[in-house]
């Protein structure tokens, strides 16, 4: 291949007036480990094409592992055709390049391409190894190719490799994800080396083909022969306790969590509540909930989701508005709706639903659940907020100008929101969840009933006497950032108690530190 044949996306290294420098092959593999991008690997596989590498076993194997350990399509697609020219240009490839491509297509799941591959391979006189099998039985298994799974099996039973370790535990893995435990149990059994690997794939099969007695039975057996379970052990024993909804077995099953003094991560933290909520217990599942510290999404999912079977409504409303923080609208309309069913007058829920819809610019859907409020006689409650001041009780509502003292608050809030503004404060526009202008929907914002509040306090209270205002709604996003911005600013402690917690505003910090 010549270098002017190369796509202009190719583009050499060493600038044109210096032409490149012979490497070898000590370098160009140092080289090649320190490239992490596929950009990275195009220039230097230009750059090892004009070094005259291109008919070089050696160089094309490991570019071609390194095009695949970027691990996305596009990459695979560039080692595929690097495969491809290596085959047309030398008329055989090496064993290791087939299985690089090999483990890429199983990793990424172009498992058909895998298969397809090793059928190839044999066209080509190329035997596999012990590397080559995992990665095939991965794709077979994927893609549930039981029947070519079997002839794998057959294949490495004749060439001897029945005895590696890492292949049987591909092929349990295989069985078991095939359905088939029963023959994952005859390779297993068949082992007289066996690692965590090889029980944990075991216990998954059990637990994936609805057998959750014999998965904690292979648990114990596998603690009383000395193997210490990892993570993934832990999860599928935990799903198999949830199955069973025996909550002492759960506990003492989750109680090797400690002694393995493993890190609660997301994955095991979702198995655990799940497990703990199946079997009851509320106050554990909650605990677990709250203690782990990456949750994601499906684990919020699962909170609520047996919140709403365990016919607690409140609670679902409560992990609720998150569902808005990280704008996740089929989440949140899955809460509401479980929420709804058990509580059908819950007007918070409707409003709230519809506040999702319309961050997300869903107007249509903010329509809709407006019509079914209107339909059931649901109505929304006007945001407002009191303070109280010289013993008088003053109330604000989101909008009104109709205080007797509304120019002096107006002019307040001009001077926050120049002070604020200065301070890097940008309204946060999303919280108006009306279908107006961005213009319209700062001064909507700035009008907030908690705002008004604020600012009546500021002109009416003694510096540095706290400010404390109690809202009949859940506090904005927009407002809550304004409130800590207000409380440095000007020296203030402020509380706010809206109607989910209170507020305590000190030197530009809230004490619910952003979760709410």
């Amino acid at each position: 291949m010549a270098a002017t044949a190369l796509p202009p996306s190719c583009v050499a290294i060493s600038p044109a007036t210096q032409p490149p420098k012979p490497i070898t092959s000590t370098s160009f593999l140092k080289v090649i480990g320190s490239c992490d991008t596929l950009t990275e690997l195009k220039q230097l596989h230009c750059h090892f094409i004009k070094n005259g590498l291109s008919h070089s076993a050696s160089y094309l194997n490991n570019l071609i592992a390194a095009y695949v350990d970027v691990g996305t399509y596009h990459s695979l697609d560039y080692a595929r055709k690097s495969f491809d020219y290596f085959y047309e240009e030398t008329a055989a490839v090496s064993l290791f390049a087939c299985n690089s491509l090999l483990r890429g297509y199983a990793s990424t799941g172009l498992c058909d391409q895998a298969i397809l591959l090793y059928i190839h391979m044999a066209e080509m006189g190329i035997l596999p190894d012990k590397f080559t099998f995992p990665s095939l039985l991965s794709a077979c298994s994927k893609v549930m190719a039981f029947a070519e799974g079997l002839q794998v099996h057959g294949a490495l039973l004749k060439m001897g490799f029945q005895g590696n370790i890492f292949v049987r535990n591909s092929l349990i893995h295989f069985y078991a994800e095939c359905g088939r435990v029963d023959l994952g149990r005859k390779v297993f059994d068949g082992m007289l080396e066996r690692n965590v690997v090889s029980w944990t794939s075991l216990i998954n099969g059990y637990v994936g083909r609805d057998l959750p007695k014999e998965a904690v039975s292979l648990f114990f057996e596998m603690v009383d022969t000395g193997i210490q379970p990892n993570p993934v052990t832990m999860v599928c024993v935990i799903s198999a306790c949830a199955k069973l909804k025996d909550l002492d077995l759960g506990k003492k099953v989750s109680s090797y969590i400690g002694k393995l003094g493993v890190k609660l991560n997301a994955v095991m933290g979702n198995a655990l509540v799940d497990m703990y909520m199946k079997c009851g217990d509320i106050d554990n599942a909650s605990k677990i909930f709250y203690e782990c510290v990456d949750r994601n999404l499906v684990m919020y999912n699962t909170i609520m989701s047996n919140y709403a079977q365990h016919g607690l409504p409140a609670e679902v409303l409560v992990v609720l508005p998150a569902c808005r923080k990280h704008n996740n609208v089929e989440m949140a309309q899955y809460a509401a709706e479980k929420i709804t069913q058990l509580d059908p007058g819950k007007v918070g829920i409707h409003v709230l639903l519809s506040n999702i819809y319309a961050s997300a610019g869903k107007w249509n859907e903010v329509a809709r659940v407006r019509l079914q409020m209107k339909e059931k006689g649901i109505q929304k409650v006007p945001g407002s907020s009191s303070i109280e001041v010289q013993g008088q009780i003053q109330e604000f509502t989101s909008g009104d100008e109709s205080h007797a003292e509304y120019t002096q608050i107006g002019l307040m809030l001009q001077e926050i929101n120049c002070r604020l503004s200065e301070a890097g404060y940008v309204p946060n526009t999303t919280n108006v969840l009306l279908d107006v202008d961005e213009q319209e929907k700062e001064h909507l914002l700035s009008r907030h009933s908690e705002k008004l509040a604020m600012a009546y306090g500021l002109i009416t209270t003694d510096q540095g006497a706290p400010i404390r205002v109690v809202k009949n709604l859940r506090m904005c996003s927009d407002c809550h950032s304004f409130a800590e911005l207000v409380s440095k600013l000007y020296s203030r402690e402020i509380i706010v108690r809206d109607n989910n917690r209170y507020h305590f505003f000190r030197d530009g910090f809230c004490s619910c530190r952003g979760y709410w």
